[in-house]
């Protein structure tokens, strides 16, 4: 009997609630670049100065709930996506002739990061169709540096804090999305501490 009594009861209240939630859901495809920062190296690892490129891509799927009559939403997402970052390490070279140092690589390296994230936000329609938004986006990365066997090089996980803001054009959603991780996601021989951070261009089409 009891049982019966808490299943009707739950059967009321998600009625109820799906009655003043609208559900969209939708694919989400992103792109973007990133960066590394709190970044500490090996006491052996002499450089002078690192320079590197971070191209992000990201698919995956998205759920908006949106409160009837309300100016405010919520997305929950799902992504997998990849992170590219390439070093090059450089050390200075003085030229007598032109009385300049100037800096030569010497050495680029190369890792990836794979990763899986959900993410959820807060946000809010503040004119028409813009919206601004706040959120956290906890992700696994999986590493893979430059051995030749193409295995991966370690696990590390994060729940970095993330800001949105973005316009609602109906048939399909334009958003930037700014991303700060606080854990180190380092997997390198080089590098003992690294942190990302990263922005995005995500485009949400519902279905």
């Amino acid at each position: 009997m009891r049982k019966n009594i808490f299943l009707l009861t739950a059967l009321f209240i998600s009625l109820y609630v799906s009655s003043q939630v609208d559900v969209k859901s939708g694919l989400i495809a992103g792109s973007g670049s990133g960066s590394l920062y709190d970044t500490e190296f090996k006491p052996s690892f002499d450089m002078n100065e690192i320079n590197y490129k971070a191209p992000d891509v990201a698919l995956g799927y998205r759920f908006r709930l949106q409160p009837s009559g309300k100016r405010f939403f919520y997305d929950a997402d799902i992504l997998v996506g990849l992170k590219r970052f390439d070093y090059a390490r450089y050390v200075g070279l003085f030229s007598p002739e032109d009385n300049k140092l100037s800096l030569t690589p010497i050495d680029v390296y190369k890792h990836s990061y794979f990763h899986l994230t959900l993410g959820a936000s807060w946000n809010y329609r503040f004119v028409d169709k813009w919206y601004a938004g706040v959120g956290i986006n906890p992700t696994l990365y999986a590493a893979k540096g430059r051995k030749r066997d193409n295995s991966l090089t370690g696990y590390s996980f994060d729940i970095p804090a993330a800001l949105k803001l973005g316009y609602d054009f109906g048939c399909v959603d334009v958003s930037f999305n700014y991303a700060y991780g606080f854990s180190n996601v380092s997997h390198s021989d080089y590098i003992t501490k690294a942190r990302l951070r990263n922005w995005q261009i995500q485009f949400f089409i519902p279905f």
